[in-house]
């Protein structure tokens, strides 16, 4: 009965995960700061946009089953913020 809805869920936990990891870690590096300013708070909008088109993304692979192009638009996400986390 729910089996057709274990996909979307299962979905919904993986960003759950994911989103949870990156709260975390921007916790600890607001910890860090001695202020906070106008940067802080733009930077703090930007991971916003980032974190909320995780869960749009993740709610679209969930729809249509994992397909390949939800499934490949769910690392979108994933990279920009890797790329901003990197020391380069």
């Amino acid at each position: 009965m729910l089996r057709p809805l274990l996909s979307v869920f299962l979905t919904y936990v993986l960003s759950f995960v994911l989103l949870g990891i990156y709260w975390t870690n921007h916790h600890h590096k607001l910890h860090l700061a001695d202020r906070i300013n106008g940067k802080i708070l733009w930077a703090n909008l930007h991971l916003l946009f980032w974190l909320w088109l995780v869960s749009f993304v993740t709610g679209w692979m969930g729809e249509n089953h994992f397909t390949s192009a939800p499934a490949a638009s769910h690392l979108v996400p994933q990279l920009r913020r890797l790329m901003e986390d990197s020391p380069w």
